[in-house]
């Protein structure tokens, strides 16, 4: 018998999520207002807004900080939080994110973490997936997050519907 916890439902891998997933977060919205917060990098892009070129599609990048450094009235009018979820403050962040979604619970929230440590990952976060609080997760195969949270970008951008 495992002592290991089953997967959830709304856990994924990187490119599963992408393809699978978020197309479907997005269909008939009109608007979407989306903060990545990542202590790296996200792709190329060095924080701050992101030119989309996509009527109705808001996208800020809030790097070299952890989702629990963030207060809640930076993240509460988005509809979507995308966050990187560092080894170093994993415990602090899912403590931050379950506190977020409280105060705005129609906030759709992806949390992405490397497949390092995955077990004690998957324990952590499973009262948040039972609760809500974590729409996704999704577990990349390298640390960092870098290309999976560009992926995540990417693909807002390339499902938004043309102006």
């Amino acid at each position: 018998m495992s002592t290991q916890p089953a997967k959830h439902p709304n856990e994924y891998l990187d490119g599963r999520f992408v393809v699978d997933v978020l197309p479907q977060m997005i269909v008939g919205r009109t608007s979407l207002r989306t903060v990545f917060v990542s202590c790296h990098y996200v792709g190329h892009y060095m924080g701050g807004v992101v030119d989309t070129g996509k009527k109705g599609l808001h996208i800020f990048v809030m790097r070299d900080t952890q989702v629990d450094q963030c207060s809640v009235s930076n993240l509460g009018n988005s509809d979507l939080l995308v966050v990187y979820l560092d080894i170093n403050g994993f415990d602090k962040a899912i403590q931050r994110i379950s506190e977020i979604k409280k105060s705005h619970p129609a906030m759709k929230v992806v949390a992405v973490a490397c497949n390092c440590g995955i077990e004690e990952k998957r324990i952590k976060i499973a009262p948040l997936m039972e609760s809500k609080a974590v729409d996704a997760f999704v577990i990349t195969n390298g640390c960092g997050g870098y290309r999976p949270m560009l992926d995540i970008l990417e693909g807002l951008i390339e499902f938004w519907p043309s102006n």
